[in-house]
């Protein structure tokens, strides 16, 4: 994984070594085994009412039988009032790898008269739910391709804060509508990639420190959290994902993307308001970024995946 910029992990380094060299045969098995297909986008109604774009790989009907269960879920929660619409190139990516990834839109309360774009926990159940029916139905593209029962979570930002919430296996605003009812953590869920979000307090904010910080408690065992982190972010501040780091459980990593800012996941440089405001250039072009993004997301999939 070279270029990969600042990496921190908490594995050894034979152990981290070994992973990669799984993942070296894995892919290459992978790619003989599995032709590229282009990426098929279909919007969907999850159980709660919302909508949610699904890309996956175009699997022609007749292929389908050999490909059963191929492709585990990704779900991607959205940025704070970022709509789905803005993640679709960097979700087509991780789909082009063999990957089913679902990006849903949860519109919510949040406070007395202010509903908005807001994750929580229960969009990664809902979006299982969902992708469990689309793959038991011969009418959906979607049919006996995916695999459900291995899954992971991506989350940007404010949806990066749930995605660790949904690693823990907790309910807790305002990363949880605790109006649905208890929430509990996927049984496949094996990895979470976090860009630009973390689960820290800090005092002052943004911080001047690590110091600054005092990491949340949440108990990420099983699940394997990287945080990914532009060093050009102006919104979430990397001294707050090298705060979360140590709390997070083995295996963690830290991976520090050079020159990115904090909307390097999506489609544009900026998306229109409400969406905060981004007071950083990024050293990179916008189909740069989101490659970088994307290439550091399957980094981590691929070798956790690999290890199961």
């Amino acid at each position: 994984m070279a270029g990969l910029g600042r990496l921190s992990f908490s594995a050894p380094v034979s152990v981290l070594v070994l992973l990669l060299l799984v993942v070296a045969v894995q892919a290459e098995a992978r790619d003989f085994r599995i032709p590229d297909f282009p990426v098929l986008v279909e919007e969907i109604e999850l159980p709660d009412g919302s909508a949610a774009d699904v890309y996956a790989p175009a699997v022609p009907r007749w292929l389908k039988r050999k490909l059963e269960d191929s492709f585990p879920v990704g779900v991607l929660l959205q940025g704070a009032l970022v709509d789905k619409a803005f993640y679709s190139e960097y979700a087509q990516r991780i789909a082009e790898s063999g990957y089913v990834v679902v990006v849903p839109n949860r519109e919510r309360t949040v406070a007395p008269g202010f509903t908005a774009l807001f994750a929580d926990v229960h969009a990664v159940t809902d979006a299982l739910d969902a992708m469990i029916v689309e793959d038991s139905d011969p009418r959906s593209p979607f049919y006996r391709i995916t695999d459900p029962a291995t899954s992971v979570v991506i989350g940007h930002s404010f949806g990066g804060a749930v995605a660790i919430d949904v690693a823990a296996g907790v309910c807790m605003p305002p990363f949880c509508d605790t109006t649905r009812g208890d929430f509990f953590r996927p049984a496949g869920l094996r990895a979470a990639v976090i860009y630009g979000g973390s689960q820290v307090d800090c005092d002052p904010d943004p911080p001047t420190s690590v110091d600054d910080c005092t990491p949340l408690d949440r108990g990420t065992a099983g699940v394997a959290v990287a945080l990914l982190q532009g060093t050009n972010d102006g919104i979430a501040s990397p001294l707050k994902a090298d705060a979360n780091l140590p709390e997070l459980e083995p295996p963690h990593a830290l991976v520090q993307l050079p020159g990115a800012t904090h909307f390097a996941i999506c489609d544009v440089a900026q998306p229109p308001p409400p969406v905060s405001t981004e007071p950083n250039v990024s050293d990179l072009d916008q189909q740069t970024a989101i490659a970088l993004v994307a290439e550091r997301t399957l980094d981590w999939l691929e070798m956790i995946l690999a290890a199961d």
